[in-house]
């Protein structure tokens, strides 16, 4: 229970300082981003107790507009499994792809939801790299937080 208020803190703390710079709060529905949030809440829970660590791990908040791509860049380890989550607010469907190092597709989730959640089991440590869109936004442009969890296999 310690680490979900620890987790809820740290997603508090990541809406007030680290948006996306440039990005105008005033502008963006409390509701989208409170949705964002929930959304992501239900998720790290789930994580958690599948027995994955979010320990050391930001949420990152920021917006996107419809149909456009954000990417993100990570290494990940030989010998763990990581799970990569990303929640909308005001979004009807979140798409979510993870690619190795030499471009090729090792994850993807486009299920129509205002989520996506995949799992990646690295055969080597290196660099990966995600690709975030968003379609059917009633805002624009939209919330999005990122989270990203680990474990050992």
């Amino acid at each position: 229970m310690r680490d979900i208020r620890r987790f809820l803190v740290s997603i508090a703390i990541g809406i007030a300082v680290v948006l996306i710079p440039g990005t105008d709060l005033v502008s963006q529905s409390p509701q989208c981003k409170q949705q964002a949030i929930n959304s992501l809440v239900v998720v790290a829970k789930t994580l958690q107790q599948s027995g994955f660590s979010l320990n050391g791990t930001t949420p990152r908040v920021g917006y996107l507009s419809e149909g456009k791509a954000a990417g993100f860049q990570t290494t990940l380890i030989k010998g763990n499994i990581y799970a990569f989550v990303v929640a909308g607010g005001c979004v009807a469907n979140v798409e979510l792809s993870i690619y190795d190092e030499n471009k090729n597709v090792v994850a993807k989730y486009d299920g129509g939801k205002p989520f996506a959640a995949v799992k990646v089991q690295p055969q080597w440590t290196g660099t990966f790299y995600g690709v975030i869109r968003l379609h059917g936004t009633t805002e624009d442009p939209a919330v999005v937080v990122q989270l990203m969890g680990w474990r050992s296999f």
